[in-house]
């Protein structure tokens, strides 16, 4: 662990350690882990690892979707008590799992 007070002073030497030595180091302000600085590699995995994870919940939602059905967006928006829109561009289905992760939110109705 490294406080961002000594992580500023020796901010190149950390990027060489992170980059070049494949550390992986956790940055703290006033004893508690604040940030981490890793190697380009390790982020990168990460970013796959989330990109499949988005993808197989996508695949779970449309295979939800063929199984349920989905529900016309009027339906939702009547559902919600959300305004109409001014102009409809386009209609969206939504599946149970999708309006069940909705917001319970209103629109501001000045």
């Amino acid at each position: 662990m490294v406080s961002s007070v000594d992580a500023r002073d020796a901010l190149s030497e950390l990027l060489n350690r992170a980059a070049y030595g494949k550390e992986r180091l956790v940055l703290t302000r006033r004893g508690k882990p604040l940030a981490a600085l890793v190697p380009l590699e390790d982020l990168e995995l990460i970013e796959e690892i989330k990109k499949r994870v988005d993808l197989e919940e996508a695949r779970s939602a449309l295979r939800e979707a063929e199984v349920e059905g989905t529900t016309a967006w009027e339906q939702v928006r009547a559902e919600l008590d959300l305004w109409p829109p001014a102009v409809v561009l386009y209609r969206i289905e939504l599946s149970p799992r999708a309006r069940r992760d909705l917001p319970a939110c209103r629109p501001d109705r000045r």
